[in-house]
């Protein structure tokens, strides 16, 4: 059976944050008679639940999100949008947004290797200003909110993917004020699905796991965000994948945006001629 919908919003019943997140995306958007029952799915024969709303639906998978490949030809949408968990060594207070992508090889965390998935610019822009706002009007401020650079799967999908996540350990996975935060962001980004955007979305390279650089930019201006290859990835930064990254990310008007200071001075000559040599505009930040 292929799963239909103009929104697919997809939640692991194994992560606490987003089974959080589904209680309250459920009452917010789907009518009583479909809360109680969802529809019943078998995939590599393990169960599915469908919550169907209209244009929108509620999809909770049995195993991790980020390997959801298998499921590549099965779903058929405009937008792919994960409720997640987010984990990080450190434990930090976060609230996040990011699209996916391996830029080496599959490690343990979905995805194939070399292969990015569509980055929906307008809506990871739109992510983390929701994000923000939000942040501030509930006085969440213990909660660092950002963006990460393009990491794990899945990447398969032809339809752009979106992670907005919370974390980074179960206390905040648990915080429901938090995943109600969160659940809020991802309704509003379905209210503004089909606004038009013709702002420019920069594709980065270079800085640390969670951009610190490209957030000061996003701040100063109205860039759209599309993937970002963090320094540690740098190593597999090609004329294939950077290339792959620019026509990956959703949206009219596209230039690379290169970490001076994040990116080696070999790196940087590297970038600017591949761009020079396929056209890309690009600048240095």
């Amino acid at each position: 059976m292929k799963i239909k919908a103009s929104i697919i919003i997809i939640i692991s019943e194994q992560d606490i944050a987003g089974q959080n997140m589904k209680k309250y995306l459920i009452e917010k958007l789907l009518p009583v008679s479909n809360q109680l029952i969802p529809t019943e799915i078998y995939y590599n024969e393990q169960l599915h639940k469908l919550y169907p709303a209209g244009s929108i639906c509620i999809l909770e998978i049995p195993n991790s999100q980020i390997q959801l490949d298998y499921l590549r030809d099965n779903l058929e949408s405009d937008v792919l949008i994960f409720a997640s968990k987010h984990s990080s060594q450190t434990g930090k207070k976060t609230l996040l947004v990011h699209t996916t992508g391996l830029w080496g090889k599959n490690t343990g965390h979905g995805g194939n290797d070399h292969e990015l998935a569509f980055a929906p610019a307008k809506l990871l822009r739109w992510g983390y200003d929701i994000i923000k706002k939000l942040t501030q009007e509930r006085n969440l401020h213990e909660y660092w909110y950002g963006i990460e650079c393009t990491h794990h799967g899945p990447t398969s999908f032809p339809i752009p993917i979106i992670f907005v996540e919370t974390g980074g350990s179960e206390e905040e996975w648990m915080d429901l004020e938090a995943c109600k935060l969160i659940a809020d962001v991802i309704i509003a980004l379905c209210d503004k699905f089909r606004d038009n955007n013709q702002n420019p979305a920069f594709i980065g390279v270079g800085g640390g796991h969670y951009c610190p650089r490209f957030i000061d930019i996003i701040n100063k201006t109205d860039y759209l965000i599309g993937h970002i290859i963090p320094k540690y990835a740098h190593e597999y930064l090609n004329e294939k994948m950077l290339i792959q990254a620019v026509e990956k990310t959703i949206a009219n008007e596209k230039f690379v945006l290169i970490d001076k200071k994040g990116t080696k001075s070999d790196v940087r000559k590297q970038v600017i001629a591949i761009c020079e040599k396929n056209n890309f505009k690009w600048e240095l930040c």
